[in-house]
């Protein structure tokens, strides 16, 4: 749990549940973390608020119950059961993943390079030919480094071909975050997140959001949507009419929380926008073609001078629909403000991760939601689009 203005923030990184929480809840909570029972949770609610013992018992067990409608633990307090770890709580036995064995590896992996995003060096290893050839296409602005001249930095290994796919940090199978990737897709979505994460600072990010972000006029906003949602193309449209290019789909929120912090890796451009990018990016006809989620794409790099150089610190985050096929009225984008809870709700519904800091991690994560100004917006074309987030970010 993080505080959250006058309530708390409560994260159950296995369901991906996060609820905000006014103070009986999260006293609950707390309680239920610490492996309390439903007596000794009672007593101390009773005594606490103060109440009457039979007040507090019903209080408790409404609470309880709502928790568990809203998947954020599966423990018994009746029982003493911990609560299924969240952020900061201690892991329970069978909470993890590192009982799993990890798949063979070949001795001729698909991919192997040490690169750094911006900050420590990292090994990558990948036996899936297609993963390595998205991965490397991704990553292909980072810093490469020669293997024969620097010392054994560390390693992330994905595993696997065609599915039962395994991430292994330095030999380890990771166990931080959901069940194992069993498609192409999400495992070389959950590589490029370890290679981010380890890679990008010195000091590891709190979260890594499902997100892209465009430096504009000294801010960055950050647009927020699922995968398919335009995000890349809105972004490198913003970026051709003089923004710079912070992050594209996987954007490091800086451990504090007051920055992000800029990505080295190419723009994903899906076969439906090369013709919106085209006269802007002439090098896109060009480029060669992968396929990534059964789509077409393209990687484009624009360039360092295009690129952010250093963390920023947002100034807005925007969560985008374009609205295709919808007439042009003439009227412009929709934008509408956006409460900081469901700010921080939609953040982890689209796919945004904490990085496994605990209570500091998300902490951050809750004071970044709470006070960065957050909006919904719709529009039907890259123009409005565009004169959407100029406006924004002159807010």
């Amino acid at each position: 749990m993080a505080p959250f203005g006058a309530t708390m923030l409560a994260l159950n990184p296995q369901t991906q549940t996060l609820c905000d929480l006014a103070p009986p809840n999260a006293f609950v909570l707390d309680g239920l973390q610490r492996g309390e029972t439903r007596a000794e949770i009672v007593a101390d609610y009773a005594d606490f608020f103060p109440v009457d013992s039979d007040v507090a018992a019903g209080h408790v067990d409404g609470i309880v119950a709502e928790f568990w409608k809203e998947k954020l633990f599966d423990g018994d307090p009746d029982r003493g059961d911990n609560v299924r770890p969240g952020a900061g709580a201690t892991p329970g036995p069978g909470a993890g993943l590192a009982e799993r064995a990890a798949p063979p590896f070949l001795a001729e992996p698909a991919l192997d390079m040490v690169l750094s995003c911006g900050g420590p060096q990292v090994r990558v290893l990948c036996e899936d030919p297609d993963i390595a050839r998205l991965v490397e296409a991704a990553t292909a602005p980072a810093s490469r480094i020669d293997k024969s001249k620097t010392p054994p930095p560390l390693t992330i290994s994905l595993a696997g071909q065609g599915g039962n796919y395994t991430i292994n940090i330095d030999g380890d199978v990771e166990s931080d975050g959901p069940a194992p990737p069993t498609d192409r897709a999400t495992a070389r979505s959950t590589l490029m997140r370890e290679i981010i994460g380890h890679s990008v600072a010195r000091r590891p990010p709190s979260v890594l959001l499902h997100a892209t972000a465009v430096e504009i006029d000294g801010g960055c906003v950050i647009l927020a949507a699922p995968s398919g949602s335009g995000k890349s193309t809105l972004a490198a449209s913003l970026v051709a009419a003089g923004g710079r290019l912070v992050a594209d789909d996987i954007l490091p929120l800086s451990a504090d929380g007051d920055t992000v912090v800029p990505v080295p890796a190419a723009i994903s451009v899906k076969s439906g926008s090369w013709p919106l990018l085209g006269a802007d990016y002439p090098e896109l006809d060009g480029l060669p073609v992968f396929q990534h989620r059964g789509i077409n794409t393209k990687y484009l790099w624009p360039g360092p001078d295009r690129t952010s150089n250093g963390p920023v610190r947002p100034t807005a985050i925007i969560f985008i629909t374009r609205s295709e096929g919808a007439p042009v009225t003439g009227e412009g984008a929709t934008c509408e403000d956006l409460r900081p809870v469901c700010s921080a709700k939609f953040l982890i519904k689209t796919g945004s991760q904490i990085r496994g800091l605990g209570e500091e991690g998300f902490a951050a994560f809750a004071r970044f939601a709470l006070t960065c100004p957050a909006y919904t917006a719709t529009y039907a074309t890259l123009a409005e689009g565009i004169d959407m987030v100029r406006r924004v970010a002159r807010a």
